[in-house]
């Protein structure tokens, strides 16, 4: 398993996309973990085939099913929410997603969720707030309104 694990991140660390996604996939399904749905990872090795999947279906997967993706992401994102493990749970939250579909499918609400868990004066709150602010600049161009989580100067 780990050496599933480690050739998937080595291969996303390579801009090897493809590659990355059959090693996670391989994990998850020797793991007995689905591949699609949205059922919350079982343990913290799923939760990181769940997130090294997601980060691969973000590149690899054509924008109209960026869904699975993100869909991906939540559930691994779910899982170190509730084992309150604040790192992951920033590191899923500021990995890059086409923002204009992030918008659709729940990705603006994982990173509000990120900034209500990180505590405030933390490394992650910081890194939180990067995020915020670079939703902030894309937001000049809609509505403040429709986000899901305010905006702080």
């Amino acid at each position: 398993m780990r050496y599933s694990l480690l050739a998937g991140n080595r291969a996303l660390n390579s801009y090897a996309h493809e590659e990355a996604l059959r090693h996670f996939q391989r994990g998850l399904g020797v793991r007995g973990a689905p591949i699609g749905g949205a059922e919350l990872a079982a343990d913290a090795e799923i939760a990181e085939f769940l997130f090294g999947l997601g980060r691969a279906q973000v590149v690899t997967l054509p924008l109209f099913q960026i869904q699975v993706a993100a869909a991906t992401l939540t559930r691994s994102f779910d899982y170190y929410a509730q084992e309150g493990d604040i790192n992951q749970v920033v590191a899923i939250a500021e990995h890059p997603f086409p923002i204009t579909a992030g918008r659709h499918f729940g990705i603006l609400k994982i990173i509000g969720r990120a900034l209500e868990l990180a505590q405030p004066a933390s490394r992650q709150a910081v890194r939180g707030a990067s995020i915020g602010f670079s939703i902030n600049a894309w937001a000049m161009n809609t509505s403040f309104a429709s986000l899901p989580f305010p905006l702080r100067p």
